[in-house]
């Protein structure tokens, strides 16, 4: 350390029953005569056997590098150190490395929000988490993600009417295509073999916003 300062280390471990977790510690370093040139502190994964990743950001201008040791991460291919915008991060390699990082929610915009609650809770069917219609929002569950409906003003009315990109699931395409035909949704396809294997359609919400409607057992069964 070239001074006095503050570093923040984050650490993702993985424990023997496989539950990954993230810490974070925020410590300070003083200079003294035995610690001029450089210093250094070990962390304990707390029983944990695996390390994921950890990173460290310093204050000032000092240069702080993450290392880890061999039984932490024995068995598995281990980066080097990269140092980067005042961090240095060291992990395993390849896809476990950013497996904090998931996608929780995907927003479709709307311009009212009643009607358009109505239309995914009454005949896309998703359940209704919560509204708040004050501030122009809704959240449905949709499986291992959630939905939400974001409505925008006049200005903003570019951002409807646009392919979503969102795909629906359901187990029987044609039967959910014949009876959302009858409450009157709009297809801008009917439901059809693809040349990559799958059968989907693709269906308008009020607003013209359009999503995909599969049946995803037809492709990738088994």
């Amino acid at each position: 350390p070239s001074s006095d300062g503050v570093y923040t280390l984050r650490i993702r471990t993985l424990s023997e029953d496989g539950e990954a977790r993230t810490r974070t510690f925020e410590e300070s370093w003083v200079l003294d005569n035995q610690t001029k040139d450089k210093s250094q502190k070990f962390y304990s994964m707390d029983g944990d056997v695996r390390l994921i990743w950890a990173r460290v950001k310093s204050s000032r201008k000092t240069r702080c590098v993450c290392r880890i040791s061999r039984t932490a991460t024995e068995g598995l291919e281990v980066s080097e150190p990269t140092e980067c915008n005042g961090y240095s991060t060291v992990g395993q390699t390849g896809r476990e490395y950013m497996v904090d990082v998931t996608i929780q929610y995907a927003n479709i915009y709307v311009s009212k929000i009643t009607q358009s609650i109505d239309f995914y809770r009454d005949i896309v069917g998703l359940e209704l988490q919560f509204t708040d219609e004050e501030h122009g929002y809704a959240s449905f569950n949709a499986g291992p993600l959630r939905v939400g409906l974001a409505e925008v003003s006049k200005s903003q009315d570019n951002l409807t009417g646009r392919h979503t990109g969102v795909g629906f699931c359901t187990v029987d395409l044609e039967q959910t295509y014949a009876e959302w035909v009858d409450r009157g949704v709009e297809f801008s396809m009917k439901p059809e073999r693809q040349p990559w294997g799958g059968f989907m359609a693709m269906f308008a919400d009020p607003d013209g916003n359009i999503s995909y409607l599969d049946q995803p057992d037809v492709v990738h069964s088994g």
